[in-house]
């Protein structure tokens, strides 16, 4: 989580067992002006991630540094959102 002067950002990781496009939903996908979503496969490695603009810039550099191992990490979801374990 990641809380600026006028909004909250919440970054989720997960492990995505199959993709369909067709099913999103959003208004990130609603509105044409917004550009395209696309999906990009990147190499959960400090190569990959250097390899793209990933931002915000903490989430990068937690990515990098600890690679497929974060998934290794302690659960670093906040107090107050609830656990799904």
């Amino acid at each position: 989580m990641i809380d600026g002067a006028e909004e909250r950002h919440l970054f989720f990781l997960a492990t995505i067992e199959s993709w369909d496009p067709a099913k999103r939903t959003g208004p990130e996908f609603a509105e044409p002006a917004r550009g395209e979503y696309l999906v990009q496969e990147v190499p959960l490695s400090a190569a990959g991630i250097a390899s793209i603009d990933l931002k915000p810039e903490q989430v990068a550099e937690l990515l990098a540094e600890h690679g497929s191992g974060v998934f290794e990490l302690a659960d670093l979801r906040p107090e107050w959102l609830p656990s799904a374990r």
